[in-house]
């Protein structure tokens, strides 16, 4: 018999609300700095921003349902998780929110052509790979052998399609 899964809608709108700010104070301070600093835009085809953009946003939307609907999550996995979530996008890497918030950073700074948004795109991948190193020891800590099994089987950043 299927469970029913209910969603949190609270979390959800709250998760709508910290995404937009987590985009629109980037994108303010990225285009005031280029302006400061006269720097001339560069050019790429919106195009290509929303094939980034629009599989980035999906990305973060399915993977924050997952946590909130599979895991019981709140805001911080590690913390809060009762259980593995290892269906739905977990099912084809270990972390697509921070994959589909990298994403949406490129496909913003490609879009406005900011200088200054592309070196904070360049300067979160590390931030996002040191987070994820951090949540990953937390995850094996609470639990385990499966978590382990689960991280053999499961690509941290980029998917394998079979």
């Amino acid at each position: 018999m299927a469970t029913k899964r209910k969603i949190n809608f609270f979390m959800l709108k709250f998760f709508a609300f910290v995404l937009l700010l987590g985009w629109i104070v980037p994108i303010s301070i990225a285009r005031t700095l280029d302006s400061i600093f006269n720097l001339t835009a560069f050019y790429i085809s919106p195009v290509f921003s929303f094939v980034i953009f629009i599989p980035s946003v999906l990305l973060i939307f399915f993977g924050t349902c997952e946590l909130l609907v599979t895991g019981k999550s709140k805001l911080h996995p590690e913390l809060y998780s009762k259980k593995i979530v290892t269906r739905g996008v977990y099912s084809k890497i270990r972390h697509p929110i921070y994959l589909g918030f990298a994403g949406t950073f490129l496909a913003i700074a490609t879009f406005f052509g900011s200088w200054f948004m592309s070196i904070f795109f360049f300067a979160f991948i590390p931030v996002m790979h040191f987070q994820a190193d951090r949540e990953e020891k937390e995850l094996t800590k609470k639990f385990g052998k499966a978590y382990v099994n689960y991280t053999e089987r499961v690509p941290r950043w980029i998917p394998r399609f079979r």
